[in-house]
């Protein structure tokens, strides 16, 4: 079995278990934004004469609105949709000795998904500053990208130029499914809930399609991102449980 179908069958094991959940208006509903920034790599295994091997990151944005329910103390789940940048980078100076090498092939990649995380969501401590933990899975859809490419310019030079990445070849997955997980720091204000969250996650999907000889056997996206969140409750007066916890006077 392919790994992305494997990829996608556990999101929707997940979304199905979420769905299917007895979702009570007295629970906790916590709705939220996040905003920041990502740091794309990639997992890279390459065939004779393909890619070269990628040796830096690519810096993005990301930003998104998410859903947050807790459903008892400490245990809920996470949804979310974001837009994300994930890629990768490259130290040209590794090829000044043979630069004829990267002709024709991408040495950054800047890719731009719609990205649906569904994860399991926990939380540490009761008073108003928490530990929030999130394990969990994601897809996203590729909506546009581009990449730094070597070619020859007229005098027979290796130049990189910047090409607008084209999904619709064979030789690019639009797709994209993997695993995701994080933590983040909580504190609750008079004015909402702010969050420092960092996340890490891992692509099952291969950005290019290793069936192409020239291809990478694997070429999954990595992702670190660090992000501020606002949050608030809810209907908190009717929750059957007390999400933040008051010290008494």
């Amino acid at each position: 079995m392919k790994i992305h179908m494997l990829a996608f069958q556990c999101v929707m094991a997940i979304a199905l278990s979420i769905f299917s959940m007895d979702v009570n208006a007295q629970d906790v509903h916590l709705v939220g934004l996040r905003a920041g920034s990502s740091i794309g790599s990639i997992y890279y295994a390459p065939k004779p004469g393909g890619l070269p091997l990628p040796t830096g990151s690519q810096v993005g944005f990301l930003g998104g609105a998410f859903y947050r329910y807790f459903y008892r103390p400490h245990t809920g789940f996470h949804v979310e949709l974001s837009y994300i940048q994930k890629g990768f980078g490259q130290n040209l100076d590794n090829f000044t000795s043979s630069p004829t090498n990267l002709i024709g092939k991408d040495v950054e990649m800047s890719i731009n998904y719609l990205q649906i995380p569904a994860m399991s969501s926990f939380y540490i401590f009761k008073g108003k500053t928490k530990v929030i933990v999130n394990l969990g899975v994601y897809v996203a859809y590729a909506l546009s990208g581009n990449s730094l490419r070597g070619e020859l310019d007229s005098s027979g030079e290796v130049v990189f130029v910047n090409n607008d990445l084209d999904f619709s070849s064979i030789n690019l997955n639009r797709l994209d499914a993997g695993v995701v997980g994080g933590a983040a720091f909580q504190r609750a204000f008079d004015f909402g809930i702010l969050e420092l969250e960092f996340r890490y996650s891992f692509g099952l999907n291969n950005i290019y399609n290793q069936d192409i000889e020239t291809n990478p056997f694997n070429s999954q996206n990595l992702a670190y991102s660090f992000s501020i969140n606002y949050l608030f409750q809810l209907k908190k007066d009717k929750s059957k449980f007390n999400y933040i916890v008051k010290k008494k006077d």
